[in-house]
């Protein structure tokens, strides 16, 4: 199956295209025609949600808790490292309504999709960077959602929701820019990255009719691990540039990295189209950017 590369925020005007698609109360819409819409599109019990979602992420100024390497002591250390993620996924999430009263619903669910994601890391101080970006990830997760509200149809709420979402893949491509054109190149080593990211959203809203805008805060824990395998050929080295080679060939090397804002506010807006069918977007306020777009059903 084809899925377009991802190319950070550009990525998401392919999901336009498929609300077009798979919206066809949208049409009903446009001819005016509401009741053949929700015949269309009546619902089982209601209960039963599917979403699909085009998401765009950043994470600048990471942290690096661990860095491992058994030719670490060869290496003289430097500071000044700044690294990022950027991360696009599409995800389709499956939602079932397992307790449902007039002022109160349980949801859990499952994320199932895909994601790509490009890590850099540089050092201005020394002339150098490097880029890797990812093949494209399986993405899955579980999730669990909580409304409370004064009553079902409208007026003002409290939503409580959890969500994990991890992904792994290899590299797909790399490139080094270096001052002096020393230090490793790309076809001398691989790299393969799992990342992983809970989230935990408080958030208030209201329903006026079709409409529901809300607004709280979000938890990102996220964590990024590279593993890096080196292959370097090691003829004509002698001495210490020999045990430097050894060493990074023995084994691979580890790093991890966190997000340094996991805390930031966020808005979002729903639009009901039709009684089961609703769009919605939603926008992280904060230095690292994160937004959606989104296209729901219930059934």
């Amino acid at each position: 199956m084809f899925f377009p590369r991802f190319r950070g925020r550009r990525a998401l005007l392919w999901f336009l295209p498929l609300i077009l698609w798979a919206s066809p109360g949208l049409c009903f819409v446009a001819d005016g025609t509401f009741q053949s819409a929700q015949r269309a599109f009546a619902p089982l019990d209601g209960r039963l949600g599917v979403r699909v979602t085009g998401r765009y992420l950043e994470f600048n100024e990471m942290r690096e808790p661990l860095a491992y390497s058994l030719a670490a002591a060869m290496q003289p250390a430097t500071a000044g490292w700044e690294r990022m993620w950027r991360q696009s996924d599409w995800c389709a999430t499956i939602t079932y309504d397992i307790l449902d009263t007039e002022r109160f619903t349980l949801r859990p669910g499952v994320h199932l999709g895909v994601s790509q994601g490009r890590f850099k890391a540089r050092n201005a101080s020394i002339g150098f960077s490097e880029t890797w970006d990812t093949r494209q990830a399986f993405l899955w997760g579980p999730s669990l959602a909580a409304e409370i509200r004064m009553r079902r149809k409208g007026g003002p709420f409290l939503s409580l929701a959890y969500d994990l979402f991890l992904a792994e893949a290899g590299e797909a491509d790399e490139t080094i820019a270096s001052a002096d054109n020393q230090g490793s190149r790309p076809e001398d080593r691989d790299a393969y990255f799992r990342w992983r990211r809970h989230e935990a959203t408080a958030a208030l809203g209201w329903r006026f009719g079709a409409f529901t805008p809300r607004a709280g805060v979000k938890y990102r824990d996220f964590l990024l691990k590279k593993s890096l395998s080196h292959h370097i050929s090691t003829v004509g080295a002698v001495g210490s540039d020999l045990l430097l080679l050894q060493a990074l060939n023995s084994r691979p090397s580890r790093y991890e990295y966190r997000s340094s804002t996991p805390w930031a506010p966020f808005v979002a807006f729903a639009w009901r189209v039709i009684p089961n069918v609703a769009l919605s977007g939603e926008a992280l306020l904060s230095r690292d950017k994160d937004f959606s777009l989104s296209v729901a059903f219930s059934f």
